[in-house]
């Protein structure tokens, strides 16, 4: 087992994109939209999340996970959910790497590598791209790899219509989704070829071939081609 002082965790952090054209109204419907996801995949990964989901400067969030395998997925269901909900986005950098100091009451006041690689991967995102991620120093080729798995992955999003983004919603909240079981689980239903057709387009196989391929990654074994420990990590 992993010293706990050792274990890696994921930080999302993310901003509302275009926030200033929303209304206080229409941005209060972004948060809940946001929270309401979060709870969702709580119910379903109940020992994933830490803490709360945590707003703060009007249009940023802040999101800590125990286990990285699953931030990818929560990152592209977060956006799916904005897009179909709401038709809004929001950019998301996901940062892996330990912590420090957890504030669960307030996320965005935790400390330690992971939230310093998030925000600043945010920071430095621009405007090209809507999802990336970083790793600290030091792990070679992941430090490539997990910035561009993710920002393919965001490019495959990119012209999703608002009934791709609904479909793969469903379908990244279900273990082993079947088409015919996704097209029952939406409101109202759907046929069944309109899920196929949808998947198709929004290129879910692609998609879930790269998820797949990043919840296998044992992270904490990743890290530990590290030489250096950190002393203070919990």
């Amino acid at each position: 087992m992993a010293n706990p002082r050792w274990t890696r965790r994921a930080v999302l952090t993310g901003d509302i994109i275009n926030s200033s054209r929303l209304s206080p109204e229409a941005l209060g419907a972004v948060r809940r939209t946001l929270a309401e996801t979060v709870d969702s995949f709580h119910a379903l990964w109940p020992d994933v999340i830490i803490g709360e989901l945590d707003f703060f400067r009007g249009n940023s969030w802040q999101l800590l996970l125990a286990d990285p395998k699953q931030s990818l997925r929560l990152a592209v269901l977060l956006r799916s959910k904005l897009r179909a909900v709401l038709q809004v986005d929001t950019r998301i950098a996901i940062g892996i790497g330990y912590t420090s100091n957890i504030e669960h009451s307030k996320i965005s006041l935790s400390t330690g590598e992971a939230f310093t690689v998030s925000g600043r991967a945010l920071d430095e995102m621009g405007t090209y791209f809507q999802l990336t991620g970083a790793t600290a120093e030091g792990l070679g080729a992941i430090e490539d790899w997990v910035p561009l798995t993710f920002q393919l992955c965001g490019a495959i999003m990119r012209n999703w219509t608002r009934r791709q983004s609904e479909i793969v919603a469903q379908a990244l909240v279900m273990k082993q989704p079947e088409h015919e079981e996704i097209a029952n689980a939406l409101i109202p239903p759907v046929a069944k070829q309109t899920v196929s057709k949808a998947l198709q387009a929004a290129n879910w196989r692609a998609l879930t071939s790269a998820l797949k391929a990043f919840e296998r990654a044992d992270w904490n074994a990743i890290f530990m081609v590290e030489n250096k420990q950190p002393s203070s990590a919990v």
